[in-house]
């Protein structure tokens, strides 16, 4: 178990010597730290609350026509979006001290359910 911390200890800090205080354009970019901590945040976050996916993609569905079929199509659709969007919260949890992918960018659009929840299913 200390091994185990002295890695992660040891991971941090060499993220955080990497770090640079600007970008390209010359503008101030944020820190590792916060980057990282947003990365952690948004990956518990989705492990938690992935299973939100099932309604959320049934109100998706459901917008432009209700019916039975696409109540089914939402439900499935939710439930596997609900793997999908645990899984990712699982992965940026235990991968919060790495930088891919891209500059702790989010895994998954939108990066929380509860984003753009009334928007419809792509390509319906």
């Amino acid at each position: 178990m200390k091994s185990v911390a002295c890695c992660l200890l040891f991971l941090v800090a060499a993220n955080l010597t990497v770090a640079a205080d600007k970008n390209y354009d010359g503008e101030p970019i944020e820190g590792h730290m916060t980057l990282m901590s947003r990365k952690l945040i948004r990956g518990v976050t989705n492990a938690v609350t992935g299973i939100g996916e099932v309604p959320r993609q049934i109100t998706r569905a459901t917008i432009d026509e209700k019916s039975a079929a696409t109540y089914a199509h939402g439900a499935v659709s939710g439930f596997g979006m609900a793997i999908v969007r645990t899984a990712v919260g699982v992965i940026e949890t235990a991968t919060f001290v790495i930088q891919a992918p891209g500059n702790y960018d989010p895994m998954l659009d939108p990066s929380f359910v509860w984003k753009d929840r009334d928007q419809p299913v792509a390509g319906e």
